[in-house]
């Protein structure tokens, strides 16, 4: 009602109809995201012998990540420095980080960087628009 021409308004609009994860569900479905984009990447090689195989098979039962701020450029290292950013609520971060993966773990976790997106997006738009509103508001009053 303070600023119903903002153009923000018709982009949150679509969002209405859809829905938005918050940042709670964004974080409680990152561990399967996670463990899904190291599958990808970490696919066992198809010339392993019967050994390896079933060495792989048996690591594969258990789920170990890295987590927290880690350093370097791995994948396992970019997962960890996005999951920290999740939970510190830098969205923006998390974002960035995941555009440096291995495109098979990108392709893995598709739908989450676009839930993801989605909220970062319409957080913008809120915080817009409340900027908009109140600066006009103070100009009127």
């Amino acid at each position: 009602k303070v600023i119903p021409d903002d153009p923000a308004i018709a982009s949150l609009q679509s969002f209405a109809a859809t829905g938005v994860p918050s940042r709670s569900e964004l974080m409680q479905k990152f561990p399967d995201v996670a463990n899904a984009m190291l599958s990808a990447i970490n696919q066992p090689d198809p010339n392993q012998g019967i050994v390896e195989r079933l060495t792989e098979s048996a690591f594969s039962l258990v789920k170990v990540r890295p987590v927290g701020n880690i350093e370097g450029e791995t994948p396992d290292a970019m997962i960890a420095r996005m999951e920290n950013k999740l939970r510190n609520g830098d969205l923006q971060g998390a974002a960035l980080e995941w555009n440096g993966l291995p495109e098979a773990a990108r392709t893995a976790s598709a739908d989450y960087k676009k839930s993801l997106d989605a909220r970062i997006e319409v957080e913008n738009l809120v915080g817009g628009t409340l900027t908009r509103a109140i600066t006009s508001t103070g100009k009127q009053g």
